[in-house]
């Protein structure tokens, strides 16, 4: 059987839409699709403080939205403690303290970020003396893991993104063969 030309061609095009599609994959998340980072805090996490705060602050790399954002705060016996509501100013989420505290405690706090995901973590502090910084409450109050972000995956790209570019590679490759069979059967029946 004859090579054709136009044959080699297609087969080509879908080797070079695979290789793409895959390169694509692979890419670290653009600026775009990144999600806000907490730089720092204060109290930083581990901090043992000699007064009690009057507010938490969050600071972030960039301005999460002023809307679906949430803090809860639990002493060592696993008890909430009242907050105020988190209050956007730029790329700071500041929670005030409305009452002293003493002991050790975590911060559990979630944001949307400018791109509409939800960043949360957990932030472990002391005030007072006997303080560790360190949160000995019970395991699961108010911890969820330090997590970042559930809906990411690889290397920060968001799903809906993974999938696209998964579904648009398989969808291309399949399409390819079936062009690939079909120049196939026309070769050999001439």
């Amino acid at each position: 059987m004859a090579t054709h030309p136009a044959l080699v061609r297609r087969l080509a095009a879908a080797l070079t839409f695979g290789a793409a599609a895959i390169a694509l994959s692979l890419l670290p998340a653009t600026a775009a699709s990144a999600h806000d980072e907490l730089l720092s805090s204060s109290p930083a996490s581990g901090e043992v403080l000699t007064q009690s705060p009057t507010a938490l602050v969050l600071t972030f790399s960039e301005a999460p939205l002023e809307t679906g954002n949430a803090a809860e705060l639990r002493d060592h016996t696993g008890a909430l403690v009242a907050l105020d509501a988190p209050v956007v100013d730029g790329s700071t989420v500041r929670i005030g303290v409305p009452a002293a505290l003493t002991g050790d405690y975590r911060l559990t706090w979630r944001v949307v970020s400018g791109d509409g995901h939800t960043v949360s973590g957990t932030i472990d502090f002391g005030v007072g003396a006997g303080a560790t910084g360190k949160y000995a409450g019970p395991s699961g109050a108010g911890s969820d893991g330090g997590s970042d972000g559930a809906d990411q995956n690889w290397y920060g790209v968001p799903r809906p993104v993974m999938i696209g570019v998964f579904s648009i590679f398989v969808i291309g490759t399949v399409v390819m063969i079936i062009f690939w069979v079909r120049q196939l059967r026309r070769g050999t029946g001439n």
